[in-house]
């Protein structure tokens, strides 16, 4: 059940987008002259992938630059992970011998993303990577390691650009911290 709420911004549309050319820049620096697999975290990932894909070709790198995702979940509803994480999405193409960077909305407890890393560790990429938009050093329960961080932000619910409470605001452009009234 949603409970009464009202969201608060904490980074508009334009400081999103200057952080993900700023993330694009480092990042191009880092696999200039190398294929890069960018892998999506389903759902909360998506707009974030796009606009950083995006990002990556204004900075230089351009036709070595693949996309695909996978699906996880630990929120079944509302504002608390589960615990338990489900695979909801496999890969579409090999990343055996390639190197790949997951590119995820929001590192929390770290469980999702532990888990997203030791199946594609699996899979037997040359080298594997994570990019976060979000980072919430204060409520990890896992440590993962995170090479990229958009922002380090305080133990708050956020939503907006994908990331969902009870699956509203994903269309929001600003991410927003759930302030439950």
């Amino acid at each position: 059940m949603v409970k009464p709420h009202h969201i608060d911004i904490l980074f508009t549309e334009e400081q999103i987008q200057e952080k993900i050319a700023e993330l694009a820049a480092v990042v191009a620096r880092d696999y200039l002259d190398k294929e890069l697999v960018l892998i999506g975290i389903l759902h909360g990932g998506a707009a974030l992938l796009t606009d950083f894909s995006r990002a990556l070709w204004k900075a230089g790198l351009t036709t070595s630059v693949h996309k695909d995702y996978i699906g996880i979940s630990s929120y079944e509803s509302g504002v608390d992970s589960t615990g338990r994480v489900v695979f909801t999405k496999e890969l579409k193409n090999s990343i055996k011998g390639r190197h790949v960077l997951i590119v995820e909305d929001i590192v929390d407890t770290g469980r999702s993303l532990a888990s997203a890393i030791e199946i594609l560790k699996a899979k037997e990429p040359k080298s594997l990577e994570t990019l976060t938009l979000l980072s919430k050093p204060s409520r990890r329960e896992v440590e993962v390691p995170v090479k990229y961080i958009g922002w380090e932000i305080p133990n708050t619910f956020v939503a907006g650009y994908d990331l969902d409470y009870d699956e509203m605001y994903r269309t929001m452009p600003y991410i927003g911290s759930v302030v439950f009234d």
